[in-house]
């Protein structure tokens, strides 16, 4: 899978931080960049769909509390990754956080 070969890369470079030169930033702001336009618009719609028709399969309750908690991670996973991305921006500008 693609996206898990990135999420390695990004996992390798995250351990850089405060380590000798640090990780190679704009590689990390292609990442998330990549993780931008591909995970949030494709990845995580094409997965909510498979939520949407889990929820109508007539799940047990404890189930279905699993496909919402799923549903509401993405949201949180998209605002992280914009939030990353405006934070490795600042820093490629040589601004300090």
């Amino acid at each position: 899978m693609r996206l898990a070969r990135v999420m390695r890369v990004l996992e390798r470079e995250v351990d850089l931080l405060g380590v000798g030169d640090g990780p190679d930033y704009p590689l990390l702001a292609a990442i998330v960049e990549y993780v931008r336009t591909y995970a949030d618009a494709v990845h995580h719609p094409t997965e909510d769909k498979v939520f949407d028709r889990l929820l109508h399969k007539g799940l047990i309750p404890a189930e279905r509390h699993v496909v919402y908690l799923n549903l509401g991670k993405h949201q949180e996973i998209i605002a992280h990754t914009r939030k990353l991305h405006g934070d490795i921006e600042t820093i490629l500008n040589g601004n300090v956080l």
